[in-house]
């Protein structure tokens, strides 16, 4: 599934476990950009149902804020504006 956010193009390849820890659960998400793979972990928003969605739209549309601001955090860790990463 690929996503677009400021300019760049992801595709989500890989949905990790979910981990609890003191209450709060997160996921590690393996994304690819430009044939580079690289994983991050999710903050995972409470949905109510307990599920853990194998399916990465619906993975993606309950969890887009915090998948969208730890892609932002990536592209800012990595300076990366239009799939290419900035000198």
């Amino acid at each position: 599934m690929k996503i677009k956010l400021q300019e760049n193009e992801v595709s989500i390849v890989k949905l990790g476990d979910s981990k609890e820890n003191n209450g709060v659960y997160t996921r590690t998400v393996t994304f690819e950009m430009n044939g580079q793979q690289f994983d991050r972990e999710i903050l995972l928003t409470p949905n109510g149902t307990g599920a853990d969605y194998q399916d990465f739209e619906n993975f993606y549309a309950m969890n887009k804020e915090t998948v969208d601001a730890s892609l932002t955090e990536y592209f800012s860790e990595n300076h990366t504006y239009l799939n290419q990463p900035n000198p």
